[in-house]
């Protein structure tokens, strides 16, 4: 009987793994929500939580409002929430938009690129 159950909530739990897996490669659109760690102005790259991220002519980024602004703006412990894909190539994710997030976003802001 307890092989039973086992076997029951085994199928259960990879049922939902592989469920979970493909809702998160749903377009391999990459989404990451973070605090930027370092901006490379002359490399067009930008580190948000570790990851190096590039960005190319179309890469959209926001302000705090939604508008338009560019990477000059921001800066190291603004936080952001990021859109984009990985590249293989290059093994960097090419973002596809990045919009300024408002200060504490996740408990401790920093300044924003709201400027």
């Amino acid at each position: 009987m307890k092989r039973v159950i086992y076997v029951m909530l085994g199928v259960i739990v990879f049922t939902l793994l592989g469920v979970g897996l493909t809702d998160a490669a749903d377009g391999d659109i990459l989404k990451i929500r973070g605090v930027v760690m370092s901006v490379d102005l002359k490399k067009n790259e930008v580190v948000v939580n570790e990851r190096r991220c590039k960005l190319n002519d179309g890469t959209v980024i926001q302000d705090l409002n939604g508008l338009p602004t560019t990477l000059e703006k921001i800066r190291p412990h603004d936080w952001v929430y990021l859109e984009g894909r990985h590249d293989q190539a290059s093994k960097k994710v090419v973002a596809k938009r990045i919009q300024c997030l408002p200060k504490g976003a996740e408990g401790k802001g920093g300044s924003l690129a709201g400027r």
